[in-house]
């Protein structure tokens, strides 16, 4: 029940912060706001004070190590909060696997979306979109965003 109630809280700030990145390559603040905040209003109806306390502490050290290496300039403010506020929805024993499916999210991420920006039909309905033109960085709120709903759909899944 756990990862249903926490489906449908996210399933729609992760295809905002999907589209918003492909589309403007940033992730709106609001919609990290809006998963902390819900994670904060379910998680003592749906949690153990360890499982919250554990989830809290990975959802920490994500972001100092994303303030980092936002810093340095190799990753986005908004992918940092995004990815962090998400973490926040993993089981802590599933860190690994989240880690596993977030390599290969990232993998079919990148080669789905330098193969479908070469596609012309593709390019004059979204011709647009500001990821189509970079070279140097990828959306990866797109990433972010599959990986915490595929996860979740696991976890609904194999219930």
């Amino acid at each position: 029940m756990t990862a249903t109630v926490h489906m449908i809280l996210v399933v729609l700030p992760c295809f905002i912060a999907a589209y918003t990145d492909l589309k403007e390559m940033k992730i709106p603040n609001i919609l990290s706001i809006v998963m902390v905040l819900g994670f904060i209003v379910t998680a003592p109806f749906l949690l153990t004070l360890d499982e919250i306390g554990w989830r809290v502490l990975y959802a920490g050290i994500a972001f100092a190590i994303g303030f980092a290496l936002n810093a340095v300039g190799k990753m986005g403010g908004g992918d940092v909060k995004f990815g962090s506020a998400s973490l926040l929805y993993f089981a802590p024993i599933d860190i690994c696997f989240y880690l596993q499916v977030l390599g290969l999210m990232a993998l079919a991420g990148v080669l789905t979306h330098r193969f479908v920006r070469g596609i012309p039909a593709i390019r004059n309905i979204v011709g647009h979109w500001r990821s189509w033109g970079e070279r140097a960085n990828f959306p990866l709120g797109f990433v972010l965003a599959g990986s915490l709903l595929y996860y979740l759909s696991l976890v609904i899944f194999f219930q």
